[in-house]
């Protein structure tokens, strides 16, 4: 009985210390081991050697989404790992990881979008690629897919990057990239272009795509592009310059996020005659939300005319008046800027530059608030603005500079305070202005918050001169 006694009192206290344990401890965590990537850059989809424009500073990244995979267990998990730079390169912080194997399903390089609490903006910079994808030709390595986390030793992966382009999306192989999230919607474009005279294509991107000038027609395939714009930012361009895509509707992908409403604009530029050069001239925009389809014909293809030569297309835009001399180029938002002459007298040279609105309306198409021109300081003087057509006003207000302001990004002159041009309104205004010597001029409308710019070199000054004959005597 006293043995049993003592037995009693002995399990007792065992299962009273048990119960304590319990209550105060917990079970030990696994010891965690460090793990670092080391990024590098890849080449780019255009054949460049590196891809600095996206792996450096001048885009920051603000943090690296990992998806992995350890053995044994059935769901991914994805980590987020901060970046910081030392002169321009990215690097990351480590994360602790359980010692095992491990696969690493995808590695992106985000931007936080200055929200750093917001997820669900961040725009993706750069993207690991898997083996078998499209790009897979641009690194030498592909997304590796086993590593190994060991105790007490330093556990490191190369990681190499190919900037993004969300025209490109699929190319990169993704697997775990949010595609529940994310719809790819695509449509379908068509363009003609109506041209006066065979002649004035004579040795163009047409006829090299045509096989020759004997093939050249009135009615001929346009050569287009068409730029994909997300809530103002641009995710891609698309062309069909090639001998298979100028006879083909030209595809048109694009991200739809579900979880955020995404506005889109579709810009349409064209390649025609601009003076004695060929060039992508903008002529439209198509602005959409989300899951809505620009309106087409019942072959689901968006048929646009430029010219008069089929009037029941989709969209018909106005013909290209071919000049001889004149060259032109757009600034954005419907404006686009002419280089109407060119004479030179004494050695000094007066020039005339052709400001033309196409008379869009809505987000894309602001109106004017001052149209700016790069010069050099001490080479300008005499500077007029005339206003052509429309109900443009500017209260004859011409700032001289050279500074311009922090809305203008170089020193010249500029037509201030413009009114009634631009934001649904049309209107054609010229800027006539002397030079003590021809330089690389930059041009600018600004509307709204967007600074519309085009660019002309010297020598588009010198051949507006030479064509017109109006050179120095």
């Amino acid at each position: 009985m006293k043995k049993f006694r003592i037995c009693l009192i002995f399990l007792l206290t065992w299962f009273a210390n048990s119960g304590c344990n319990k209550l105060t401890e917990s079970e030990p965590m696994p010891t965690m081991y460090e793990m670092n990537f080391n990024i590098r850059a890849g080449l780019s989809p255009g054949g460049l050697k590196d891809t600095p424009s996206c792996i450096n500073e001048n885009t920051i990244a603000s943090y690296v989404e990992v998806t992995l995979l350890k053995q044994g267990d059935i769901t991914p998990s994805t980590v987020k790992i901060n970046v910081y730079y030392i002169n321009g390169q990215p690097y990351t912080n480590s994360i602790k990881l359980i010692p095992g194997n491990y696969e690493i399903r995808e590695f992106i390089m985000r931007n936080d979008n200055n929200t750093p609490d917001n997820f669900g903006d961040d725009p993706v910079i750069a993207a690991a690629v898997h083996e078998g994808a499209p790009y897979a030709n641009l690194v030498t390595s592909w997304l590796t897919k086993d590593f190994a986390i060991s105790p007490y030793k330093k556990n490191m992966m190369e990681v190499e990057l190919v900037c993004y382009d969300e025209a490109n999306f699929t190319s990169f192989g993704f697997e775990y990239f949010k595609l529940d999230q994310t719809v790819i919607r695509e449509q379908n474009f068509f363009g003609d272009l109506c041209i006066q005279n065979l002649y004035d294509y004579y040795n163009s991107p047409y006829s090299q795509l045509l096989d020759g000038n004997a093939n050249l027609l009135l009615d001929l395939p346009a050569i287009f592009q068409i730029e994909v714009l997300r809530n103002g930012i641009s995710t891609g361009t698309f062309n069909n310059n090639s001998l298979t895509g100028i006879s083909e509707p030209l595809k048109v992908q694009y991200a739809d996020r579900l979880a955020i409403t995404d506005n889109f604009e579709f810009k349409l530029s064209a390649m025609v005659r601009s003076g004695v050069s060929f060039q992508y001239q903008y002529f439209h925009s198509w602005n959409f939300q989300d899951s809505e389809k620009i309106q087409a014909g019942t072959d689901g293809v968006v048929d646009f005319v430029i010219g008069n030569c089929i009037p029941d297309a989709d969209l018909v835009l106005p013909p290209v008046v071919v000049t001889d001399c004149e060259i032109s180029k757009p600034n954005g938002g419907g404006f686009t800027t002419t280089i109407q002459s060119v004479v030179c007298t004494n050695n000094s040279y007066r020039i005339v530059l052709r400001v033309e609105h196409d008379g869009c309306g809505g987000s894309s198409c602001k109106e004017l608030s001052h149209f700016s021109v790069e010069a050099d300081p001490g080479t300008y003087s005499n500077v007029i603005a005339e206003v052509i057509s429309g109900p443009m006003t500017y209260n004859h207000t011409i700032v001289m500079g050279p500074n311009l302001g922090n809305s203008t990004p170089f020193q010249g002159f500029k037509v201030d305070n413009t009114k009634n041009i631009g934001g649904g309104k049309a209107g054609i205004f010229t800027i006539s202005y002397t030079l003590t010597t021809l330089q690389d001029q930059q041009v600018l409308a600004k509307a709204g918050t967007s600074l519309q710019m085009a660019s002309f070199t010297i020598a588009d000054f010198t051949s507006v001169m030479n064509c017109n004959h109006s050179g120095c005597k």
